[in-house]
């Protein structure tokens, strides 16, 4: 009995041991269990996905920012003469970027060509912005087409853009005050001489001008701002005309000049 006895005291002693082991191995793992789930839920939860797919910066690679160079009128030719310095409107537009402070530079490849930028440096108040740009050509000048490269450059990169002048050496230009840029011009038998109209429109309604030759072989219809009319010179000759236009501080002027073909 004794055996026995010593036995089933074996028993009871490893059936407790067993069970406190047990209970040990289930507190330490089920914590760990549940400490994963919760680390693994918060990681691909929507707020951290959202934050992740928020872009850094409004530059690309390239170190180009959306910015878009173009002209706040509609321009049938961007024209250059000699005979006077011409003047247009372009604007640089902000496309979804937080491009602020631009600074502005505009560059020729063709030597005897210059251009002005004003102003060459702004900050975005809104979308866009104007900015004046003249081109003045040298009587030197041959080339047909001018190329004028724009740049645009912000703390986060920069955007350019090529606008190609037209080169006219047999343009007349009618200026503000009804002045005629040249008013002698020379051009050779079958050239095409071209009137523009760079009287603006004011308050009291649209500018006009009228070309109209002195010996009846030839008129305009009437031009309002940035139209242009041209006619071909088949004979050589002296030809006068006129002009008379209307605008701003006046009405019904006339100014003479001379088209001298040979």
């Amino acid at each position: 009995m004794s055996n026995l006895t010593r036995k089933r005291s074996t028993l009871v002693v490893l059936a407790i041991v067993v069970a406190l082991l047990s209970v040990t191995a289930f507190t330490q793992f089920g914590g760990r269990t549940s400490s994963s789930v919760v680390t693994s839920t918060t990681s691909s939860s929507p707020q951290a996905s959202s934050t992740q797919q928020k872009p850094t910066s409004t530059s690309s690679s390239s170190g180009r920012v959306s910015m878009a160079i173009g002209f706040t009128e509609i321009y049938n030719e961007l024209l250059a003469t000699p005979s006077v310095t011409l003047n247009y409107t372009i604007t640089v537009s902000q496309l979804g970027t937080t491009a602020t402070h631009v600074t502005l530079s505009a560059v020729s490849t063709v030597p005897g060509v210059s251009v002005t930028l004003s102003p060459k440096e702004f900050t975005f108040l809104g979308a866009q912005e104007a900015v004046d740009l003249g081109i003045s050509v040298a009587p030197s000048v041959n080339a047909s087409t001018l190329p004028v490269e724009i740049m645009a450059s912000s703390a986060n990169g920069q955007t350019n853009s090529t606008l190609n002048f037209k080169l006219n050496k047999a343009l007349v230009v009618i200026l503000l005050d009804g002045e005629l840029r040249p008013p002698t011009l020379n051009v050779s038998v079958g050239q095409k001489v071209t009137w523009l109209n760079l009287i603006p429109a004011s308050d009291e309604g649209a500018s006009k001008a009228n070309v109209v030759f002195a010996d009846g072989s030839a008129a305009s219809p009437t031009m309002s701002f940035n139209d242009v009319w041209s006619r071909a010179f088949d004979i050589p000759g002296t030809y006068a005309y006129q002009v008379t236009s209307n605008g701003e501080g006046f009405s019904g002027l006339t100014a003479s000049a001379i088209v001298i073909v040979a």
